[in-house]
């Protein structure tokens, strides 16, 4: 009698502390209340931790709440076999089968029920050896108004569906996740305190296991500042929940790498393991109850990944770092085919999020990843006369009448330089003016201020050479949240990279912003440059703008650089031991080339030359960045330059006094003149076209760099 009634004040109390699935329980409920079964078979399914146990016992109290007969059986107590199975049942309904010979006599039993019988039978994965025998003998055998509940991690194997001829008794309930009301109300109901709650929420992304082990270590210490590290315990008993043993240690390595990536495919996991074959291997990840698939491959349940990245950074830090490593040039690698559209955004999602736990990445990434979803019906273009007006209205609202006028202004002119993004409907949800100013005449740069002054500054620090382009992305904003974090703006930045990496002979980008301080944090991280002196506006309407030098860290470096930070702010600076590149005008370089060839070939004496720091010396060290090897580098590019003259039979001349005046010097010009048999005009004639051809063909490898 005592153990009756504890065992229904424990049911009282699930029942009390249930917190959530409203969509199951009336389902349930309504499948209890009508006149014949609508399905015979409800399978619940989800990974481990995900509250399959606790909605099987809310089934449970409602049943009984119903005056309903229910039966719950975990097969964790039951061995893998029909006789157990049966045994099972038997036992749990003893008072009512005292006699029995056999499983027609449960049947009839369960037939002669006035109401609906329910068999709840948690953890069915276990009884995998009986799946061919429940649903080709067990489940069709059962009376017209039996329930069976099960749950399990995966679904049933569609093959057995088909072949039992149940499948349209069948309703399949895959069970996710709380929301993060429920989780937060679930937290609150335990009395966690309430200052911890936002990073209990992030770590669990509301699986019910975890908030329940959280809210357990909370009544224990309370004064705890909740961190994944903090609770070690937590974590090695998720992983224990959520974790079937791996085959071998590379199936193991397999799992780490799936956690490191947004998503998995054989050949991005063939990358990540440095082998061909891994189909069997995948195959294996796919069967994983954490494990779901998209279109784009597999990818781990929120908290599988938040574990078992947790315990792999810090059991081992430096294979999670190989990992992002390895993603990262796997990444490279598709931008170089993919650099437009759909597939580039995706492409540098999945980038950018090998950073989504970096402290100044994190704020940001999280927003976006969260607003991306929302985009899925988002389409762009240029735009059209008729949105004009529109756009002038929300660029007023945001930035005053005076960019307004200036807005108007351009887009009379160039109106093919808006792109626009439209949200459900077409609706105008924002857009980017993006200007080239290596088109504008000087006059239309004058006629505003952002763009004179962008104008000035770069012709006075980095100009253009001839072919070179610059950008400026005058207005860029969201019809609502202007340049706050919002949808607008993940599909801008895809935008500007997009840019980046498409635009031949891209030199500089200007970026101005509203708020330059919000976003100073996140632009250092990804390379771009303050530069105040561009900065534009009047109170209230003042703009700090950023920018970046494609000549000395290009599209392709840029990725690199951003990626092998490490856990350090980058800043606009070098990396390691490699050395700023810096960008010369054709003038400048053609003085460096004819002090470096008055130089040669000392070493000391090339110290400091500006062409030590170019393109084509930096990139040419093969990764050494010392001032020795770059100073080789330049002799060996200086020589190799020259020899391109030497074997051509018209500029061979050219060569010969390039030669005896620095190659093979002689020691005056007039005695290398006597050398060649010229007349002393002829040779300084020839050693001119020489310089000059040879200036040129540096300056071309070095454009081309």
């Amino acid at each position: 009698m005592m153990k009756r009634l504890l065992e229904e004040r424990l049911k009282s109390t699930r029942h009390r502390h249930f917190i959530g699935r409203v969509e199951e329980r009336r389902r349930f409920g309504s499948a209890l209340a009508a006149a014949a079964l609508p399905f015979h078979v409800l399978f619940v399914y989800g990974p481990a931790g995900c509250g399959k146990t606790a909605l099987l016992h809310e089934y449970e109290f409602m049943c009984s709440s119903a005056g309903g007969l229910c039966v719950y059986l975990n097969a964790r107590d039951i061995e893998p076999s029909a006789a157990s199975l049966i045994e099972a049942l038997r036992w749990e309904q003893h008072s009512g089968l005292e006699q029995w010979a056999g499983m027609a006599d449960l049947y009839a039993w369960y037939a002669a029920q006035p109401g609906p019988v329910v068999i709840l039978l948690d953890a069915y994965e276990l009884l995998s050896p009986l799946e061919r025998w429940i649903w080709s003998s067990f489940l069709p055998s059962l009376p017209q108004n039996v329930l069976v509940v099960a749950a399990g991690r995966r679904p049933p194997p569609a093959e057995l569906l088909l072949e039992s001829g149940l499948r349209s008794f069948v309703h399949l309930a895959p069970l996710g996740n709380l929301t993060e009301e429920e989780s937060r109300a679930f937290l609150e109901a335990r009395e966690a305190p309430a200052g911890q709650i936002p990073a209990v929420l992030a770590f669990a992304h509301g699986n019910p296991l975890a908030l329940a082990l959280v809210a357990d270590v909370f009544s224990m210490r309370p004064d705890l500042k909740f961190a994944p590290q903090e609770v070690p315990d937590v974590v090695g008993v998720l992983l224990k929940r959520l974790l079937h043993e791996a085959p071998t240690a590379e199936y193991q390595q397999a799992l780490e790498a799936a956690v490191v990536v947004r998503d998995l495919d054989e050949t991005l996991l063939s990358a990540l393991l440095e082998r061909d074959d891994v189909h069997c291997i995948f195959q294996w990840l796919r069967g994983l109850s954490i494990m779901q698939a998209s279109r784009r491959g597999l990818f781990p349940h929120d908290l599988a990944r938040t574990v078992l990245a947790e315990d792999l950074k810090w059991r081992n830090r430096e294979q999670y770092n190989a990992f992002q490593k390895k993603a990262r040039r796997y990444y490279t690698r598709q931008l170089r085919f993919h650099r437009e559209g759909a597939s580039l955004e995706r492409i540098l999602s999945d980038y950018f999020f090998l950073y989504r736990d970096h402290d100044l990445v994190a704020p940001f990434f999280r927003k976006l990843e969260a607003q991306w979803a929302q985009q899925k019906d988002w389409r762009q273009d240029t735009g059209g006369p008729r949105d004009h007006a529109e756009i002038l209205q929300i660029i007023e609202r945001h930035e005053g009448a005076e960019a307004a006028a200036l807005a108007a202004a351009w887009l009379a002119r160039r109106p093919e330089w808006l792109l626009v993004f439209r949200g459900v409907g077409g609706r105008v949800e924002g857009f980017v003016y993006t200007i080239p100013m290596h088109e504008l005449a000087s006059a239309e740069a004058a006629a505003d201020p952002a763009l004179a002054r962008a104008a000035r500054w770069l012709e006075a620090q980095a100009p253009l050479r001839e072919g070179e382009k610059a950008l400026y992305f005058r207005f860029w904003m969201d019809r609502e949240a202007h340049q706050g974090v919002s949808p607008v703006q993940s599909l801008f930045f895809v935008h500007t990279i997009s840019h980046y990496l498409t635009t031949q002979r891209l030199a500089f980008t200007f970026l101005p912003c509203a708020q330059p301080e919000f976003w100073q944090p996140v632009f250092t991280f990804v390379g771009l440059q303050r530069l105040p002196d561009t900065d534009f506006g009047k109170p209230p309407h003042t703009y700090g703008v950023f920018g970046h030098d494609w000549r000395a860290v290009d599209p392709a470096s840029w990725l690199d650089r951003i990626a092998e930070k490490g856990d350090l702010l980058w800043g606009y600076g070098p990396i390691g031991e490699q050395p700023t590149v810096v960008v010369l005008d054709r003038h400048a370089f053609t003085a460096a080339v004819r002090e470096a060839l008055r130089h040669f070939p000392s070493h000391s004496a090339l110290s400091g030359n500006p062409l030590l720091s170019t393109r084509m010396v930096v990139g040419g060290c093969g990764g050494d960045f010392s001032e020795e090897a770059r100073t080789e580098t330049l002799c060996r590019i200086l020589s190799e330059a020259a020899a391109v003259l030497e074997q051509s039979p018209r500029e061979k001349k050219f060569f010969r006094a390039l030669d005896y005046t620095y190659f093979s010097p002689q020691p005056s010009q007039e005695r290398a003149a006597e050398q060649l048999g010229l007349p002393f005009s002829t040779y300084r004639r020839y050693l001119r076209k020489g310089i000059e051809a040879l200036v040129e063909i540096l300056w071309t490898q070095e454009l081309k760099a």
